[in-house]
């Protein structure tokens, strides 16, 4: 769990790992990190979550969810990660 204040770099894993453990077989968590400093993606973010959620599928879906208005700009970073069907 988050020490003090929530830091979406530091905290994003614990937060997702705990998110995961109450999915059911290919429910869905959407994942959105507006904050500049985020970098992950999905292969880390699939790293991340090997421990609490084997098998997951972990989808970029950054580019379907900009504005326009922002296209070609640093845009929020936005996920799917689905459980595997059991």
């Amino acid at each position: 769990m988050a020490q003090g204040d929530f830091d979406l770099r530091r905290d994003y894993e614990n937060l997702l790992a705990s998110c995961a453990t109450l999915l059911a077989p290919s429910g869905k968590i959407w994942f959105s990190a507006s904050a500049r400093s985020f970098k992950g993606s999905a292969s880390e973010l699939k790293t991340a979550l090997t421990r609490s959620l084997p098998g997951a599928t972990i989808t970029d879906i950054s580019a379907k969810t900009a504005d326009e208005d922002f296209r070609g700009r640093k845009t929020p970073k936005a996920f799917v990660i689905e459980a595997p069907r059991h």
